[in-house]
């Protein structure tokens, strides 16, 4: 978890944490019948600077990880991207689930 302000805290969807909610979206879609599922707050409100980004980062761009926030940087540029992709990444994986459970879920987009 990386540090936020605010009640709640953030866990980085690069991390174990990824795996582990899928595993909790699987179960819920095998135990209840469900139209659907709400999946709230999916964000970076600010840099996650993470083992597990920093890895990621650097493994599927061959740059070195941005150290601060500086949209004239094309390196953070980049990193702002891939955070975009690996967002869309982690829906697709939760549409996945749901979708393999019932094709007919709300929502999916033909």
């Amino acid at each position: 978890m990386f540090e936020q302000p605010g009640r709640y805290g953030v866990l980085c969807l690069n991390s174990q944490y990824r795996d582990f909610f899928v595993s909790l979206v699987k179960e819920l879609m095998e135990a209840y019948e469900t139209d659907g599922l709400w999946i709230d707050m999916l964000l970076y409100r600010t840099m996650c600077t993470c083992h597990h980004c920093k890895k990621r980062f650097e493994d599927e761009t061959g740059y070195k990880f941005p150290e601060t926030i500086n949209m004239a940087d094309p390196v953070y540029v980049k990193y702002v991207r891939k955070r975009e992709e690996w967002i869309s990444e982690y829906l697709d994986e939760i549409k996945a689930v749901v979708y393999e459970k019932n094709p007919d879920a709300q929502g999916r987009a033909e």
